[in-house]
């Protein structure tokens, strides 16, 4: 058995560990998971565009430039935004739809080894 003297100085030492890092005390629950997070805690390392191949038009650079030219672009090292993301998708959809070219445009989250940083991938698909 433990004595009363080892096991205050266990609890105590447990008490201060979860005080100065409570990263460490915190559950992994569904509602505390990754995915979840706030937008304004997640910043964007990478950005990434899959377009149709290159026979279809517009181009990927016609698609960065028309989305630079919006004011949607660059993303990267910037705090991550929702609602920006589903302009980028929605615009991507008009540029192709011009193009003649009826199609679906998908969006994904995947973490980076950078604690609180995010790739986003854009892929699109023809209807």
């Amino acid at each position: 058995m433990l004595s009363s003297k080892r096991f205050l100085l266990i609890s105590l030492g447990l008490a201060c560990i979860t005080l100065l890092c409570p990263s460490l005390a915190e559950t992994q629950n569904g509602d505390s998971q990754w995915p979840n997070q706030t937008g304004t805690s997640l910043r964007v390392r990478r950005f990434r565009f899959k377009g149709l191949s290159s026979v279809d038009k517009p181009s990927c650079d016609e698609v960065y430039e028309r989305l630079k030219q919006k004011g949607l672009l660059p993303l990267v090292e910037k705090p991550y935004d929702q609602a920006k993301v589903a302009l980028i998708k929605e615009e991507v959809k008009e540029i192709y739809r011009q193009n003649g070219i009826a199609v679906d445009v998908e969006s994904s989250l995947r973490p980076t080894s950078s604690p609180r940083a995010v790739e986003i991938f854009i892929d699109v698909h023809k209807q």
